[in-house]
């Protein structure tokens, strides 16, 4: 429950926090290249890691790549890998990131990989969709 409460907050956050930064498409989805564990945990480290507690440099590294906002649902898509992020500042100096991607490797790999690069991440399997997910909310 209260990860969908924040899921929720985000995504109101999203797109005041800079859609004109990013590309914009209601319509948008991730590509279709899979993600490894490993391009995966640099993904997350890259965009999550180095930008605890600062949704705006996570939204800097984002809007420096490949990535497609939707407005529909507040995720940025990159238009070739299968790979999302929602990003958005909780309160004054928290954030909450988290990254979506599919691959054919294990849940084992996948959190020993990005769980790994990241402390206090949270790595999820959804098996209905065949999609990971890896949440990070900063503390004060």
């Amino acid at each position: 429950m209260f990860h969908k409460s924040i899921t929720a907050l985000a995504l109101v956050a999203t797109a005041a926090l800079s859609a004109c930064t990013v590309p914009t498409d209601p319509n948008a989805l991730p590509g279709q290249t899979a993600v490894s564990p490993a391009q995966a945990a640099g993904w997350f480290q890259q965009v999550c890691g180095n930008n605890r507690n600062n949704a705006r440099g996570a939204l800097s590294v984002i809007s420096g790549n490949d990535f497609v906002l939707n407005s529909t649902v507040g995720r940025y898509y990159h238009r070739t890998l299968d790979l999302s992020f929602v990003t958005s500042e909780v309160s004054a100096g928290r954030s909450y990131c988290e990254m979506g991607w599919r691959n054919g490797a294990s849940l084992d790999a996948n959190r020993s990989a990005v769980g790994g690069t990241v402390p206090g991440t949270d790595v999820q399997y959804n098996p209905t969709n065949n999609f990971y997910s890896a949440v990070l909310i900063s503390a004060l």
